[in-house]
């Protein structure tokens, strides 16, 4: 998704995102909803030669701009996200595909410190009060372009001679002493990486290797989790943390590697804060107080740490469960929920991680973020997922979800009952994809383009699980993006297989109603029937429309409870409806299509 994000959005080729995209929840227009979002980063990497020397890459340009988010749930224009804001240049040509203004507006979008900023990418900034020229790029508007002088707090003031030469031994060049560019405005930037930034102002503390951007107060703000650990805690197991939080998505430029290291004490006592535009490092105490943060804090000075009672509200509201904890926590509770002794000495109950179950995947499956309310919970709430498996078999055992109510962390898991068989990941994919409508549609469309696996999402629904898993497309070539291309379903015996979640729904309760499951291939929306005039048939029909209108709505809400109600009060409907075609012999409906051009509900991803 990265890459689509990439391509629709750039622009201009030194613009990038991230390779992992990021989940979070915003309230519009009174509805919460979760956002795939990214920040669009100066990328150095991707500048030309011309556009790479001194001059042009440390002066030029030196910053990236916008705030991009799609709703996490929808897809228009055959599989493309539905953009609400980031926008640089309005196209003529994509006003169908995007929002037509800033559903998330930023008073500040421009990206000084990001995650794309290697170390040694410095920015000088400023000018000299007498210049009435702007030189650093900013965004181009129109069939123009714009540029912009930086006016933030950010940077380090190297506008005197002897300053310039200590920067100058520093990294080696010798353009600090002989460039033109340098006036007594002028300030230089680097260790620009927010992770970096943090583990420089606090350095004993570990950070989670997943920093997110969310806009707050109208500012583009990367949120990141600071641990605090020990490897001598008493009474308490060693954990190797590296291979306890390495899955998937780990490394290779989406989530940064834990080092390797055994601890018995991990805590999430910090919640750190960068500003995108001016670099500015605030960590806030985060939980019940924690001593191993208030010895550290006082060894630095007493004043590093600000007190929990001073986070903003806007910014509480945009904390998530911590994934690197969410992973060590998931790793112990496959022996540690085990209660009894002796069960626990022999190890027959023991749980394990199960393998992403996509294809050239052999390491575990990575947890998700989803808007969601599960079975027992009292509300909708933004939740960090994973499913878990018995210790060498596959078939699933529990949910694990961790999540904040009311600001206070809370782990959860939802254990099936010992007496029940439903298939796991690995087992769900397998049947998915095995499918015959879906391995001849795959087989077709591998010859010219590349099939890509999102992420496999376990949604327990109507008193079993419902497994939801999005398959895009890239045509072979160069600058190509993917699209959302079909939708897998699973449920109890059901396969679900189409372009869009409501027509594979659609499929998997046609097929639980009794009819068949394999089509040849995705059918196209299709039309609203002409009502029958039987009154038994007509009221079946209205008790179909009306279980379809509670499925849409449990689904936007992220309401699973009410979803799997409504997936069983829809079986009833279906099969009330065949009864009484038979009695009088008419056509069976169809539920209606999505309209044309509107945004098509589409299964959560996270990144």
């Amino acid at each position: 998704v990265s890459n689509t994000y990439t391509q629709l959005q750039q622009v201009r080729g030194f613009y990038d995102f991230t390779q992992k995209l990021d989940i979070d929840r915003y309230k519009i227009n009174g509805k919460l909803q979760d956002y795939v979002v990214g920040v669009r980063e100066l990328d150095y990497h991707n500048l030309t030669a011309q556009q790479s020397n001194w001059q042009n890459q440390h002066t030029v340009f030196t910053h990236g701009y916008g705030f991009v988010a799609a709703p996490a749930n929808q897809t228009v224009c055959g599989g493309q996200p539905y953009f609400v804001s980031g926008f640089l240049d309005k196209q003529t040509n994509q006003l169908s595909c995007q929002s037509e203004n800033d559903q998330i507006p930023v008073r500040q979008p421009r990206i000084y410190y990001g995650e794309n900023m290697d170390a040694g990418e410095y920015a000088i900034v400023g000018k000299a009060k007498s210049s009435k020229r702007d030189s650093e790029y900013d965004r181009p508007t129109g069939s123009a372009d714009q540029y912009v002088t930086y006016d933030g707090s950010g940077g380090i003031a190297v506008g005197s001679y002897w300053r310039r030469v200590l920067y100058a031994y520093k990294y080696r060049e010798t353009n600090f002493l002989i460039s033109s560019v340098f006036n007594a405005n002028s300030k230089i930037m680097y260790v620009r990486d927010p992770r970096d930034r943090v583990q420089k102002v606090a350095p004993f503390l570990t950070m989670d290797g997943d920093p997110y951007p969310a806009v707050v107060n109208g500012h583009i703000l990367w949120i990141l989790d600071g641990y605090t650990t020990a490897t001598t805690y008493p009474y308490a197991d060693q954990v190797d943390l590296q291979s306890a939080t390495s899955d998937t998505l780990t490394g290779e430029g989406f989530i940064t590697a834990q080092a390797q290291e055994n601890i018995n004490y991990l805590r999430n006592s910090v919640k750190a804060t960068v500003d995108a535009y001016t670099g500015e490092v605030k960590l806030y105490e985060f939980g019940q107080p924690d001593p191993v943060l208030r010895a550290w804090n006082k060894a630095f000075g007493g004043k590093l740490i600000t007190p929990g009672s001073a986070i903003p509200a806007d910014l509480a509201a945009h904390f998530r469960y911590p994934e690197d904890q969410f992973k060590v926590q998931r790793e112990l509770l496959t022996r540690f929920h085990v209660t009894d002794p002796q069960q626990f000495y022999s190890g027959q109950d023991f749980w394990q991680v199960p393998d992403d179950p996509s294809p050239n995947s052999n390491a575990k499956q990575a947890p998700y973020y989803l808007l969601a309310k599960f079975p027992k919970q009292p509300q909708t709430t933004f939740q960090l997922t994973a499913a878990m498996t018995p210790r060498n078999r596959q078939n699933l055992v529990s949910l694990i979800t961790g999540s904040y109510v009311n600001g206070k962390p809370r782990l959860e898991i939802l254990k099936l009952p010992d007496e029940t068989q439903v298939f796991g990941p690995g087992q769900a994919n397998q049947r998915m994809t095995n499918d015959t409508a879906a391995r001849t549609q795959i087989t077709l469309t591998v010859g010219s383009a590349d099939v890509k696996y999102g992420n496999l999402l376990s949604l327990p629904v109507g008193g079993g699980m419902l497994y939801v898993e999005p398959l895009y497309v890239q045509s072979k070539g160069q600058n190509l993006y993917v699209l959302m291309k079909f939708v897998l379903l699973d449920f109890g015996q059901f396969i679900g297989f189409a372009d869009t979640l409501p027509d594979a729904l659609r499929q998997l309760l046609t097929a639980a109603g009794g009819t068949p499951t394999t089509p040849t291939a995705p059918p196209p929306p299709s039309t609203t029937p002409t009502p029958p005039t039987n009154s038994a048939t007509a009221a079946a029909l209205e008790k179909v429309n009306k279980a379809l209108a509670d499925l849409r709505a449990a689904q936007q809400a992220g309401d699973f409870v009410k979803y799997g109600q409504a997936l069983q009060e829809l079986q009833d409907a279906i099969s009330a409806y065949q009864q009484a075609q038979q009695t009088v012999a008419t056509p069976a409906p169809s539920p209606s299509g999505s309209p044309s051009g509107s945004p098509s509900p589409a299964p959560s991803a996270s990144g």
